[in-house]
């Protein structure tokens, strides 16, 4: 009976680690180091944080390889699936959450599994591009042949999937987010003519639209996800700039160009777009408004941080 009271003890104060934690969060795999004991060829991969379960589970997908100059069944590989109960979640200052999923197999001969995962989708502390989630995959068992434990470990960096939040108050996004700034830029007389255009949407999201003008070829890659805080505060400098600010000449009387690159800033307030600033022929002009100027730092760091 004592041991038994023991037992219930324990159990009521694992759960109630994470019993208040709520919501469902589904990661893509950007980038990952697989260890060749767990996943061989890997294709595509996702994980699925279940507070509400209180599991973890990691799924991967193995494409189909087949050694040169031998033949083989064209049969696809199974995908690897671990299924982890939640055994621990720790929160630090900045509200990140290091979920700890386990199941120790070891004491009856069998196998250590363990997914260790940093989830920063609520976290709370300003920073100027978002903490990526990353999450560890561990295994160990111990062989009777070599009398030595087997240790195993596969790293990686994730990426949320907006669509699959499940009762979740950190992130409010469209399937079309709106657009805040955009910082385009043309290479004007070039052998290789390009449009690119950097721009930050509602939900955070830093994309990268390029275009050659000679291939017709576009291209899009997202280069970073600002945090909460980030977004809140750029939105802020956005809607605090002067409309009604005129664009000045900064060369003004200075001799004009053609051929010469070109760029701009525009900023899409809720009172409409504002150029903040423009460059053509040789000349600059920008409008004289302390928000404006910290809005075309920000973008110039992220143009900057892009290539």
């Amino acid at each position: 009976m004592k041991f038994l009271l023991i037992a219930i003890a324990f159990a009521t104060t694992t759960t109630t680690a994470f019993a208040k934690e709520r919501g469902l969060f589904e990661f893509k795999i950007q980038k990952a180091t697989f260890a060749a004991a767990h996943v061989k060829n890997a294709g595509s991969g996702k994980l699925l944080l279940n507070y509400e379960k209180g599991e973890v589970t990691l799924t991967v997908t193995q494409r189909f390889s087949c050694p040169e100059g031998l033949m083989c069944a064209q049969v696809m590989p199974a995908p690897v699936v671990v299924e982890l109960p939640i055994v621990s979640v720790t929160k630090d200052a900045c509200g990140i959450r290091t979920v700890t999923a386990k199941d120790d197999g070891r004491p009856a001969d069998g196998m250590l599994q363990e997914i260790v995962v940093k989830d920063p989708t609520r976290m709370t502390c300003k920073t100027f591009v978002a903490v990526a989630p990353t999450a560890t995959y561990k295994t160990a068992f111990y062989n009777r042949m070599s009398g030595k434990e087997v240790k195993d470990q596969s790293d990686m960096v994730l990426a949320l999937n907006t669509n699959r939040l499940v009762e979740s108050d950190i992130l409010e996004t469209s399937l079309a987010p709106a657009m805040l700034v955009e910082f385009t830029q043309n290479s004007g007389f070039s052998p290789e003519p390009t449009t690119r255009t950097l721009f930050v949407d509602a939900t955070g999201r830093v994309l990268n639209h390029v275009q050659n003008h000679r291939t017709g070829l576009t291209s899009q890659s997202e280069v970073a996800q600002l945090s909460k805080g980030a977004l809140n505060g750029l939105e802020q400098k956005v809607n605090s700039i002067n409309a009604n600010a005129e664009l000045n000449d900064l060369n003004a009387g200075q001799p004009e160009c053609t051929d010469a690159p070109t760029s701009s800033v525009v900023a899409h307030a809720q009172s409409g777009a504002i150029t903040l600033s423009r460059t053509a022929n040789c000349h600059s002009f920008e409008i004289q408004d302390v928000y404006a100027l910290q809005v075309r730092e920000i973008m110039k760091g992220l143009a900057r941080l892009s290539r």
